[in-house]
């Protein structure tokens, strides 16, 4: 999420400490349409890393609808420093990815904060290319 949608979600609750990334995880495309991440192997899933206290985390919890919509986990998260954080993700539990379509002004804000973060080209090309081969809705 860019700090703009993180300043509508939670407010001043949150401190923007740059990219980061988190090994063992990757990203598909949801039923729904949207990114959803997922474990798996010699992967690399790349955004940004916030400082949210507990304030912050409720207000995220609310918006990403946890413990009914979305579960939410900790895991290592490292920033472009190698610096080791104890990070929270949220995900929906779910076989693989599937989804058919995307969300297209969706996937428009993920890449444009992707962009906006400098986070790896490979990266941004990859989502980039999930936006170009799937019908958008």
């Amino acid at each position: 999420m860019s700090l703009e949608h993180m300043r509508r979600v939670c407010g001043w609750h949150c401190q923007f400490l740059g990219r980061a990334h988190v090994p063992g995880f990757d990203v598909v495309i949801d039923q729904r349409g949207y990114l959803n991440i997922v474990k798996k192997e010699n992967s690399e899933l790349h955004g940004i890393l916030y400082r949210i206290d507990e304030d912050g985390l409720a207000m995220m919890d609310a918006f990403e609808g946890f413990p009914s919509v979305f579960e939410r986990q900790e895991v290592l998260a490292y920033d472009e420093h190698k610096i080791k954080y104890k990070a929270q993700v949220y995900y929906k539990s779910m076989e693989g990815g599937g989804g058919q379509s995307i969300r297209q002004e969706y996937f428009r804000r993920v890449i444009a904060a992707a962009y906006e973060n400098k986070l790896p080209e490979e990266w941004v090309a990859k989502l980039e290319k999930l936006l170009e081969g799937k019908q958008k809705i």
